[in-house]
């Protein structure tokens, strides 16, 4: 195998508890509480700015041999949209439903999102949005508050979920000065 088609070292591991911005928003990125019912127009906003960086030249380089390159970040948050789609229509669903932790680095290297054209990432987001955002319709004013378990035991509600969701993908494109 030659050193183009070798796949880039993992990115750096993260073993901060990211939860903790659920009572006080993100300092390092400035995110404040928002209003879960906003969370599709958010979502929506944030897929125009990731167009805008992964139309930069350079979108799919590494900064370092350990830090994701733009589309990396780029793929990984369109993982993490879909996975708000789908928790919360299994939280729509089912009474305290329980769902398998998600691994970004095992996605983005199961992926190969190194390998991914940036106009493939921003198609895929786009889809991935709207997908979720016709889930986050459905969301009745008493859903909010449904709730759902993640495998560490860590419990959200679709609104804390849609939080976490909003800051994860606003806080990466600060990571790539988006």
């Amino acid at each position: 195998m030659g050193e183009v088609n070798r796949p880039p070292e993992p990115g750096l591991p993260d073993d901060r508890d990211w939860t903790t911005v659920l009572r006080s928003g993100c300092e390092e990125c400035g995110y404040r509480l928002h209003e879960p019912s906003t969370t599709a127009d958010r979502l929506g906003a944030a897929t125009e700015r990731w167009r805008a960086v992964l139309g930069r030249p350079g979108a799919t380089q590494r900064p370092a041999p350990r830090v994701w390159s733009p589309v990396e970040y780029g793929g990984h948050c369109r993982d993490l949209i879909e996975v708000l789609g789908e928790r919360g229509a299994l939280m729509l669903a089912h009474d305290e439903t329980t769902y398998e932790d998600f691994d970004g680095e095992e996605a983005v290297r199961r992926h190969e999102y190194w390998r991914a054209a940036p106009d493939h990432i921003v198609h895929a987001m786009e889809s991935a949005v709207a997908r979720t955002q016709d889930t986050l319709a459905r969301v009745g004013p008493d859903d909010w508050d449904r709730t759902g378990r993640r495998g560490d035991g860590y419990v959200f509600t679709i609104g804390s979920l849609c939080r976490y969701i909003v800051h994860d993908v606003e806080h990466h494109l600060v990571d790539v000065d988006g």
